[in-house]
């Protein structure tokens, strides 16, 4: 139940800048893509 809580607390952290961390996760990811596919060939 504690580690709950202490989850729901850092999900309302989050969410105020979820569009921010979005964006850079999918840019982090879609560069990660890239690296991979680039040495897999």
């Amino acid at each position: 139940v504690f580690l709950n809580k202490a989850y729901e607390n850092e999900n309302s952290n989050v969410n105020t800048n979820t569009n921010a961390d979005n964006n850079n996760k999918a840019v982090l990811h879609t560069m990660r893509m890239l690296h991979v596919l680039l040495s897999v060939l």
